[in-house]
């Protein structure tokens, strides 16, 4: 049993680690930008850029750690982002910087694909839910703790060495601690691969989770990069738009471990659901605009909830309504990951920001209309 914990305990470092990598950057958009003497959407390429290796790994890591357990394949990917985070130490020029952000992603991208898998296979099914939860908050935690305190650090290298310092020992803990004994799972269905991949790829919970958290991690990503940019052009101060943000993470902290509880005392998935997806919308378009003070943060923390209380229901949709198995967890989550990813990459930074350009309004009222197909999607079709 305590190995189950220990387990749930590298795994969440796991994922800390890339993402706190992430967010370091939001809070000190402005500097990267005059440091690197790029524009601004240059800039939510490179912050988008740890989300790209998630297209492409995905599902390769979600067949592999069906195949071969989990820890060989997470382990390798914390190897290249600690590469990654070495690198963007020494980045002295935009490609660099880019590059760098790439290979810190990959962690970010195997693990984030692979975890209901190892927490399916550790714990029974009605702990999924929840301990799912608890695995996304590990993520919250990393974006509030970086967009509340880089700022403070004094300088970009500062910055950067703590990164650095931080994914060599999430490495090392999961190489050190991590028992793949402990992770294997009842054998995938037999036949090609491609079958498989099929057979999974058109079960109704997945199909649902996929396209509603690419329309979330849109909203998501578009919030987390835009919005001290965003609070900046209304006259806030970085340092305070740095807090405003650190709300919004917070509150997706707070929705990320009470809306499994939630629904697993409720037991009405479908209205819950539908219930977060319109505060993403309207806290989206809205809750930046709102008067400084204590009605901004309220209402950041509440669009920070419905985001954060969202995902842990969608990832574990297919294990818990039992059209996923524990063997097919991987390809499941590389499926849902693969969409997931490619909404946060695609939508806020190649699609609405050189649309919309720095129209902060038009910006995020194009992004948060984006749930409504979700809205729809889950109206007609969840269970």
């Amino acid at each position: 049993m305590k190995k189950k914990w220990l387990i749930l305990a590298v795994l969440l470092m796991a994922y800390f680690a890339p993402n706190y990598l992430q967010y370091q950057l939001s809070p000190i958009s402005t500097d990267i930008i005059q440091g690197y003497s790029i524009s601004p959407v240059m800039f939510s390429r490179v912050f988008s850029a740890p989300m790209i290796p998630a297209v492409f790994l995905s599902l390769l890591s979600g067949v592999l750690a069906d195949k071969y357990g989990p820890k060989p394949v997470i382990g390798i990917s914390l190897v290249i982002s600690c590469a990654g985070s070495i690198l963007r130490f020494y980045s002295t020029t935009y490609s660099m910087l880019f590059l760098s952000m790439l290979m810190i992603g990959v962690a970010g991208a195997v693990v984030n694909a692979n975890g209901v898998k190892v927490i399916s296979c550790a714990f029974s099914r009605d702990k999924v839910g929840v301990l799912t939860g608890v695995f996304l908050s590990s993520s919250t935690i990393a974006m509030s703790l970086a967009t509340g305190t880089t700022s403070i650090l004094g300088s970009i290298r500062a910055v950067y060495l703590l990164g650095v310092i931080i994914t060599i020992a999430a490495t090392l803990l999961w190489f050190f601690l991590a028992e793949n004994s402990d992770l294997t799972s009842p054998a995938t269905p037999n036949g090609t691969a491609y079958s498989y991949l099929r057979n999974v790829a058109k079960k109704r919970s997945v199909i649902i989770s996929s396209i509603t958290l690419f329309f979330v991690m849109s909203c998501m990503i578009g919030i987390a990069s835009f919005l001290p940019l965003a609070l900046s052009s209304r006259g806030i101060s970085e340092v305070a738009a740095g807090a405003y943000t650190a709300a919004f993470t917070i509150g997706n902290l707070i929705g990320s471990l009470s809306s499994p509880i939630v629904d697993q005392k409720w037991k009405s998935t479908k209205i819950q659901t539908i219930a977060l997806v319109i505060i993403i919308g309207s806290g989206t378009i809205f809750a930046w605009r709102f008067v400084p003070g204590f009605p901004l943060l309220l209402a950041l923390i509440t669009t920070g909830a419905g985001i954060g209380g969202i995902m842990p229901l969608m990832i574990s949709f297919p294990v818990k309504s039992g059209e996923i198995s524990p063997g097919e967890a991987g390809i499941s989550g590389g499926i849902i990951s693969t969409l997931q990813l490619l909404g946060a990459i695609l939508m806020p930074s190649y699609i609405i920001a050189p649309i919309t350009g720095d129209n902060y309004s038009l910006f995020f009222l194009v992004t948060g209309s984006l749930m409504v197909l979700p809205l729809i999607i889950i109206w007609l079709f969840h269970k």
